[in-house]
């Protein structure tokens, strides 16, 4: 057997790879990391602290969501990518999700804070999840017909009805706090959403991958690793006991890191 060839072989793939696992391992201790640290510290009453992180998060969400929506936009008139253009005005939908959270809109789309209302922060961290994995998912699988041009005014109607739609949802008598959360955690119609953007996520992470393998772009490599992340970032709130505590920072935290990585895969696509 040709052991030598084999050596190269395992090597080269350990090169390439590097970065994914070493992304993969350090998201798995930080995670176990909070997990047991909410076992074993009474955390309970800081709420307060943790609310001003997540609003902080959000904060920096909304700066690095815009960020990539202005390179998408101006941008497309060279590249002419339209999947990146896609992708742009899907931040784009984020971005505004994330900044009526911050602006606590009183017109009944989201109302104030006064505690931990799920209906709050919860529900539109599910939905900015939900279209992200959906637009991603679609857009991995998809070929990208980059001849025909995409009216960039279509996308901002697209993007107003989609932000209209969950203002209607938000809005609708059934949706109901104790619907998603209770004394528990999650319960099961949260559970499931989470799971399902949770699936989306990791479908994508294993697009980007394989595309990853067969061209060996840094920017698939970016885009496996933000996936990743977002994946974790779901994962986390499965252990959640309220809107606030120590895991939704942490996804909160995951979702920043990936976001800035998407940036950086836009950026260095531009360059390119």
């Amino acid at each position: 057997m040709d052991f030598t060839g084999a050596r190269k072989a395992i090597s080269a793939v350990r090169g390439r790879y590097s970065h994914i696992f070493l992304a993969f391992a350090i998201s798995i201790v930080v995670l176990v990391s909070v997990i047991l640290l909410n076992d074993f510290l009474p955390l309970s009453d800081k709420i307060t602290i943790f609310r001003i992180c997540n609003r902080t998060l959000e904060i920096l969400l909304i700066i690095v969501s815009f960020s990539i929506f202005l390179i998408s936009y101006f941008s497309y008139s060279q590249n002419k990518n339209n999947h990146v253009l896609i992708a742009g005005f899907t931040f784009l939908t984020g971005c505004i999700f994330y900044w009526s959270i911050i602006i606590n809109l009183s017109a009944g789309f989201i109302t104030s804070e006064s505690h931990d209302s799920p209906v709050v922060s919860f529900l539109v961290w599910i939905i900015i999840s939900l279209v992200n994995g959906i637009s991603f998912s679609i857009l991995l699988t998809v070929k990208p017909n980059n001849e025909k041009t995409i009216k960039r005014g279509y996308l901002f109607l697209g993007v107003a009805a989609i932000v209209i739609l969950c203002c209607l949802l938000l809005q609708m008598p059934f949706i109901r706090p104790e619907q998603l959360m209770d004394d528990n955690g999650l319960t099961n119609t949260s559970a499931i959403l989470t799971a399902v953007a949770s699936l989306l996520y990791a479908y994508s992470f294993i697009r980007s991958l394989r595309k990853y393998g067969e061209n060996r772009d840094v920017v698939y490599k970016a885009l496996t690793i933000a996936f990743m992340l977002m994946f974790f970032s779901e994962v986390s709130l499965f252990f959640m006991m309220r809107t606030n505590d120590l895991n939704t920072v942490l996804s909160q935290l995951f979702l920043a890191v990936a976001y800035t990585l998407v940036f950086y895969a836009l950026y260095v696509h531009g360059i390119q």
